[in-house]
C-alpha cells in the first residue's frame, strides 16, 4: 500500500517561508524568499506544463529538481518542467506512471496481454495528461515512455490528442508539428482500437482497446 508522506516543513515555517502541503515555490523552485530554494518531495511547485501547483513524491522528481535548483542558485532561470514519471516493482509486476493521471476525466484502457494493462488519462479537452501501466516491463514500458513524450509535446506545443469513437486524432496548433505527428503515428501504430462503447464509472468514462 502506498499512502504517501507528510512533508517536513518546520524549518521553512521557522524561516517565515510560505507553506501549503509543502514548501511553496515557483517554477524555478524559489520560495517566498528569493534567496532560498526548495526541491524534491517537500516542495509544492508551479508546474509549467500543467498550470497548477503539485507536490511529487518520487526520487526521479527529486533528482531532476536538484539540477534545476543548483543551476538557478548559480544565476540561471531554468524551470522544473519535466513530465512526472514513477515506477515501482511489486514482485513480478511493475507499475509505471507518466504525467498526472488524476487530471484526466476519461480513461482509455489498452490490454497488452492477459495480465498487463495501460490506462491513458485524457483531460476534458481530450488532451493526454497521464498514462499508468501495470504488468511486465516489456509489455508496458514502451507505451508509457511514448506517452510521456506525447504529454510533453501536447503541453508545451499546444497539441491536443483527442479520443473519438475509439480512434485517436491529433491537431497541431503550434511548433514541433512534424516531429509530434511522427511520434503520434508511432504511438497510434501500437494500438488496435475496437468499437467498444464508452461506459461510465464513478463519473469517469472508459474505453477499451487491444
Amino acid at each position: 500500500m502506498g499512502v504517501g508522506v507528510a512533508p517536513r516543513i518546520e524549518l521553512a515555517q521557522a524561516c517565515g517561508l510560505a507553506v501549503d502541503n509543502g514548501i511553496v515555490v515557483d517554477a524555478t523552485l524559489r520560495t517566498s524568499d528569493p534567496a532560498i530554494f526548495a526541491a524534491g518531495d517537500v516542495c509544492l511547485f508551479e508546474h509549467p506544463l500543467f498550470h497548477q501547483r503539485v507536490r511529487l513524491e518520487c526520487w526521479k522528481n527529486a533528482e531532476d529538481q536538484a539540477r534545476v535548483a543548483a543551476a538557478n542558485m548559480l544565476g540561471r532561470e531554468e524551470q522544473s518542467a519535466s513530465v512526472p514519471w514513477f515506477w515501482s516493482d511489486q514482485y513480478d509486476t511493475t507499475i509505471q506512471i507518466a504525467g498526472l493521471p488524476f487530471l484526466g476525466s476519461t480513461t482509455i484502457v489498452r490490454e497488452t496481454s492477459a495480465t498487463s494493462r495501460i490506462f491513458f488519462a485524457l483531460s476534458p479537452e481530450g488532451v493526454l495528461v497521464g498514462a499508468s501501466g501495470i504488468g511486465t516491463p516489456r509489455e508496458i514500458a514502451k507505451d508509457v515512455r511514448i506517452a510521456q513524450n506525447l504529454i510533453d509535446c501536447a503541453a508545451s506545443a499546444a497539441i491536443a490528442i483527442h479520443a473519438c469513437r475509439c480512434r485517436c486524432q491529433t491537431a497541431c496548433a503550434a511548433g514541433r508539428g512534424d516531429t509530434m505527428t511522427q511520434r503520434f503515428l508511432v504511438f497510434q501504430s501500437l494500438w488496435r482500437w475496437n468499437a467498444a462503447t464508452p461506459t461510465a464509472s464513478n463519473a469517469r468514462s472508459k474505453r477499451t482497446c487491444r
